[in-house]
Order: C-alpha cells, then structure tokens, then sequence
C-alpha cells in the first residue's frame, strides 16, 4: 500500500538481502498507479503486477516466460526494466469460485475481517 511505501520496501529489500534467490512480486493500486517507477524505486522487486493480477500471478506461478504474460513489470538480467502489453480488466467475475475459507481460523480474527476490493 502506498502509504506504507517506505516501510514496505525497506522489508523487501530486507527479505531479498536475507534470501537473494526469492523472487519478489508486488502488486495492488500502487503497481498499477506508478508502474515501472516502483521496481526502480525498489531494487527488491522482480515482478510488479499492474492491475488485475489473478490469472499473471498463476502465469508466473507456471513458469511462463515474463514477456509471454501480460499485465506485468519486470526486470531483465541486464537490469532493464520491461513493462509487458496490458491484460485488460476481468469482465466477467463469475469465472472466479465464491472463497472458501475453510482453511482459514476465522475465529483468530474476532468479530470483524476487513477486506479490501474494488
């Protein structure tokens, strides 16, 4: 989030210090409002997710090659950084299943959970 900008990058690069071969992502309203600005801003960050990052994160996941997923930012070997075509917005949210959140100890939680969507 950006008003934790600082604060969040100081822990990724801390993370990429402690453990260099992690590939980091980020991603959320930050990424897509600022882009490439935040991976040269943040050495840290392999992958920035611009946008909707349901279907990149799973494409990255894969292993597919960074120029072949659209909706990301990334960062060449040399160091350049790459911003790929835009992936567009998911028209239709029913391809998604409802959460389950059997996996989750919701009673930690108490009695409210926030939760962030658009």
């Amino acid at each position: 989030m950006s008003l934790y900008l600082s604060t969040n990058y100081s822990l990724m690069n801390e993370i990429k210090e402690a453990h260099p071969d992690i590939k980091i992502v980020a991603g959320g309203p930050h990424i897509g409002f600022i882009g490439s600005k935040a991976l040269e801003d943040c050495k840290a960050i392999d992958f920035g997710i611009v946008h909707e990052g349901e279907d990149a994160l799973i494409e990255l996941i894969d292993g597919r090659p960074p120029e072949n997923i659209k909706g990301i930012i990334y960062r060449e070997k040399n160091g350049t950084i790459v911003a790929t075509k835009s992936r567009g917005f998911i028209q239709n949210l029913d391809t998604f299943p409802f959460p389950k959140y059997s996996k989750f100890e919701l009673e930690k939680y108490g009695q409210v959970m926030q939760i962030a969507s658009s």
